[in-house]
């Protein structure tokens, strides 16, 4: 994907309220992606260890809570 360098050449100005909505919003972005990587991490864990007390295999690495294939299987039903 190419990036048009004229695009960036603008100047936009926002009021001291637009500002202030825009860093509000990007802080409640941020917020919300950190707890859901919590939620992930968590649902992640849940399943390894429910894994390892079916199977009585301890995995031998740690699960990434950055792998969303792993989170996929889990929840089309598969482990």
């Amino acid at each position: 994907m190419m990036l048009d360098d004229d695009a960036f050449d603008d100047t936009i100005v926002l009021t001291r309220a637009q500002w202030h909505d825009l860093v509000g919003s990007v802080k409640t972005l941020a917020d919300t992606n950190a707890k859901l990587l919590e939620v992930i991490s968590a649902l992640l864990d849940q399943a390894a260890t429910g894994t390892r007390e079916r199977t009585g295999k301890v995995e031998s690495e740690e699960i990434d809570p950055y792998d969303l294939g792993t989170l996929r299987r889990m929840v089309e039903g598969g482990d």
